[in-house]
């Protein structure tokens, strides 16, 4: 014998999709706007890639990043992020500009060695390039890496976008 479902479920998919539309989260309007903004940073003259750079604001809405990576020209596209709705550049303000850049060491081994050896002797290899990494001289002033310490700032307007620095200078 057939069994039928007495009720159709294809009008409840459909009222389950409409209701779907715009149901998802909104852009508070609260938030400031952002101004395009790009920093470029050198080391004796020459640029400087993978250098992580934030802004740091103390007027702007708690949770705010403001940050960029700079690429193979030295220069960093900052972009914000306010939860879940990111923006390209920061709103307008005074900044501390911090500036971060690991150190590390080339492998001196290829990945196929890495995995042949034992747990202790990769242990003893990691602590090893640990040691490198500590005794290489750093690539940015430690001091530029944090909020408190950085004498670098910015004052990001519509007209003053753009920032350069040369780590050299500090």
């Amino acid at each position: 014998m057939k069994q039928t479902c007495p009720v159709s479920v294809f009008p409840l998919v459909w009222v389950v999709l409409f209701l779907s539309f715009g149901c998802g989260p909104y852009e508070p309007s609260n938030y400031p706007q952002t101004v395009p903004c790009h920093i470029a940073v050198t080391k004796k003259g020459k640029p400087l890639e993978g250098v992580a750079v934030i802004l740091v604001s103390s007027v702007n809405p708690p949770g705010l990043v403001s940050a960029g990576m700079t690429d193979s020209d030295g220069i960093a596209h900052i972009f914000s992020d306010f939860g879940n709705f990111p923006r390209t550049g920061a709103p307008q303000g005074e900044y501390k500009v911090c500036l971060v850049k690991e150190n590390i060491p080339i492998n001196d081994k290829t990945r196929e060695e890495r995995l042949a050896m034992t747990n202790a002797q990769r242990d003893a290899y990691e602590v090893r390039r640990a040691k490198k990494r500590e005794a290489m001289p750093p690539i940015v002033p430690p001091r530029l890496s944090s909020p408190a310490t950085t004498p670098l700032t910015f004052s990001l307007t519509e007209s003053q976008s753009g920032l350069s620095i040369e780590v050299d200078d500090y």
